[in-house]
């Protein structure tokens, strides 16, 4: 993890951006604390518009020459990137020295070179596979680029003051150059109902996240924003092999694909660890690390309430592993009730508000592997994919049910006693279906919050808040 941040302006002076860039920095230190660094460029296409970066550096690759912004000297470009992209040793091998000798031996200046060769970024972006959070100043085609991966792994937002456009991962850094941004009361009934703000929208008035597979250019020029997808999570009409792949071949495909993605992200110039619960998400990333990494770090929360505590079944999730977890140590650390004493911290580090209980064990193992490792893998997002919550099993069988035979229907109404219920207030929406499970207060309930009538509480629709559809289908 690092910090990015960056200010275009004609208004502000060198010197002054530069105090802000490191202003910024500062409070986004965290993010990278072993190194930092500010640059302000002046091109002489534009003798009254300059164009700062800062950047904090949590290093992870190339630990001699890896700081950044980096440069590409054959069209002045410069590039800040918050993350890593996971295939770059393949795309540099692909570029080889035709555009030049490379200045550094990490991923970043590989991201600079793709992005430099084309006035459309979606088909470098589209090559990437990594999770990140960029800007590339490029003085030749008068514009500057950000861009953010496919699932908006990592942050990025901005804003626009007094014709100055200002960037960073962080909404505290926006705040603290560009100045206070007011609470959208208006937004607090749909915060309320999807627990999150979903696409660019976020709660504070005028700041803006760019959404996830998404890239912006900001016209130098003409001082104007364009935000456009150059991916969207859309099931593919075949397979790899064409047709609709059989289940074994699907299962196939997705093992080879999930072995890679594993390996891709151990690639690290400092340790690597991995979380460790007794979820199907982190259990099967942690395995397919451990085939690859014989002495991995694991990484695991226990609680004193058994209901909640899975480490029972994480040591028996190891001792099933035999060879594979011989040489791995496995460590652990309880979450108690004095760490709610940190909770405020942990709530300023979300910036923004996010109903989810699990951000207290998190911090918590997060905590635990800083004080041996620099970078874990952790499985974030896996449960969706291998449907590891009870509620998309229940969803899979409400599927079956509709169109199974009177024999399967009560197999199924057996292994879920729930089933009834659930089909009977099940709506014919699939994102109105999740957005109901996940829904954490009725109207009624956000009204009574609020101080409103219920008749005064506005949902904003995802397609009002800038979110693109989830699946297709």
């Amino acid at each position: 993890m690092c910090g990015i941040c960056g200010i275009v302006s004609r208004r502000l002076e060198t010197a002054e951006i530069g105090s802000q860039l490191e202003r910024m920095n500062r409070l986004q230190a965290h993010r990278g604390p072993d190194e930092e660094r500010v640059e302000v460029y002046q091109a002489p296409e534009f003798p009254d518009l300059k164009v700062g970066f800062g950047f904090v550096r949590l290093a992870i690759l190339d630990l001699e020459t890896g700081m950044q912004p980096v440069r590409f000297p054959a069209s002045g470009s410069r590039l800040v990137c918050n993350g890593q992209l996971y295939n770059y040793l393949e795309l540099k091998n692909e570029l080889g020295n035709e555009h030049g000798p490379w200045l550094t031996r990490g991923d970043a200046e590989v991201a600079l070179r793709l992005l430099s060769l084309d006035d459309d970024p979606a088909p470098a972006l589209n090559r990437f596979n990594g999770m990140y959070a960029g800007a590339c100043y490029d003085p030749g085609r008068r514009r500057l680029l950000l861009f953010r991966d496919r699932f908006g792994i990592k942050p990025l937002y901005w804003r626009q003051v007094d014709g100055d456009f200002y960037f960073a991962s962080e909404i505290k850094a926006l705040l603290a150059a560009s100045g206070p941004a007011p609470i959208r009361k208006e937004l607090l009934p749909t915060l309320l109902t999807y627990r999150y703000l979903p696409g660019r929208e976020t709660i504070f008035t005028g700041i803006h996240r760019l959404p996830p597979g998404s890239f912006l250019l900001f016209d130098l020029d003409r001082g104007t924003v364009k935000v456009a997808s150059y991916w969207q999570n859309l099931f593919p009409a075949a397979g790899s092999r064409g047709g609709q792949p059989t289940l074994a071949e699907a299962a196939e495909e997705l093992a080879a694909i999930f072995a890679d993605a594993v390996r891709l992200r151990l690639r690290s110039d400092v340790e690597v660890g991995s979380f460790l619960s007794g979820g199907i998400d982190s259990c099967a990333v942690a395995a397919a690390a451990a085939g690859l990494n014989p002495a991995l770090a694991l990484f695991t929360i226990t609680f004193r309430e058994k209901v909640y505590d899975e480490l029972e079944a994480v040591r028996d999730f190891i001792a099933a592993g035999g060879r594979r977890f011989a040489e791995c140590s496995h460590f652990t650390a309880a979450c108690e009730p004095r760490i709610l004493a940190g909770l405020p911290a942990i709530m300023k580090s979300l910036e923004e508000p996010i109903f989810l209980g699990a951000v207290l064990p998190t911090d918590q193992v997060c905590r635990l592997a800083s004080e041996r490792v620099k970078t874990v893998l952790t499985g974030e997002g896996a449960d969706e994919v291998f449907a590891g919550y009870r509620k998309f099993l229940l969803e899979m069988a409400a599927l079956e049910h509709q169109r199974a035979d009177k024999e399967t229907r009560g197999r199924l109404e057996l292994d879920f006693p729930e089933l009834g219920a659930y089909l009977a207030r099940r709506g014919a929406d699939p994102l109105g279906r999740y957005i109901q499970s996940e829904a954490l207060f009725s109207p009624g309930a956000i009204a009574r919050l609020l101080q409103v009538g219920e008749s005064d509480i506005r949902i904003a629709g995802l397609e009002e808040l800038g979110a693109a559809p989830a699946l297709a289908g």
